[in-house]
């Protein structure tokens, strides 16, 4: 017959200092998986509010890009215009000229009108006179691209606004986003828009902008990171 064994006070306070110590074990455990955790959401959370600084700083750069580009670009445009209209008339000048000199009865080896007539078809001025209205065409429609990046990135930013809170167009907003954001998404992304007539809200535009930014950005770095065969789509609507 098994006789009872009873536990002396030494051997109690032992077990009683192994279970309060398990309890510590664990009670560490759940303390280090809490401040891991912790760590993790600050590290995040640090991470969004440098992003939300850097597209800050986007906004304002782009505001001063904007200003210090618009007056450059503007009397370069003008001129450009002059520039497209003196080659109008020194075309219709070379024209005649060339004309003048086919008909010029007394063309011999050393006329005047001889002379200018080989030294039009020796030196390619035809091709040149041609070239030139190509070449000033290109140029302003490359302008006009600049001038509208301007204004986008103007629009982005808001410059012009004298209050904070004011009417609001989303599409608008968006496209003028996407401009922004087109060195990021250029690459890796086709971006698609369907947009609907919407009313204007009251809002705060360039911090709608800015998070605009932000989610294309990371969706075009997503994209980026997922090392797809071609491109990828973003379809706004």
């Amino acid at each position: 017959m098994p006789v009872p064994y009873a536990m002396d006070e030494g051997e109690k306070m032992a077990d009683s200092k192994e279970e309060k110590i398990k309890g510590l074990e664990a009670e560490l455990k759940k303390a280090r998986k809490t401040l891991a955790d912790f760590s993790r959401n600050l590290k995040q959370a640090q991470a969004a509010i440098i992003q939300q600084e850097k597209l800050a700083a986007i906004g304002q750069l782009a505001a001063g890009i904007a200003h210090e580009l618009n007056n450059p670009l503007g009397f370069v445009s003008s001129n450009f215009m002059t520039l497209g209209k003196y080659v109008e008339k020194l075309t219709a000048c070379f024209n005649l000229v060339v004309e003048y000199s086919k008909q010029d009865k007394e063309m011999e080896e050393n006329s005047k009108a001889g002379h200018l007539f080989r030294y039009v078809e020796e030196n390619d001025l035809a091709f040149i006179i041609e070239d030139m209205g190509d070449i000033v065409s290109e140029s302003r429609q490359g302008l006009e691209r600049m001038a509208s990046i301007v204004d986008n990135m103007r629009r982005f930013s808001h410059i012009d606004m004298a209050v904070k809170v004011a009417p609001y167009d989303l599409n608008e907003g968006i496209t003028n986003t996407l401009v922004m954001a087109r060195n990021e998404t250029k690459y890796v992304t086709e971006v698609e828009t369907m947009f609907a007539p919407l009313p204007q809200i009251q809002c705060r535009g360039d911090e709608i902008n800015q998070v605009l930014l932000n989610i294309l950005v990371n969706a075009a770095q997503a994209i980026a990171g997922r090392k797809i065969k071609g491109k990828g789509r973003i379809t706004v609507k």
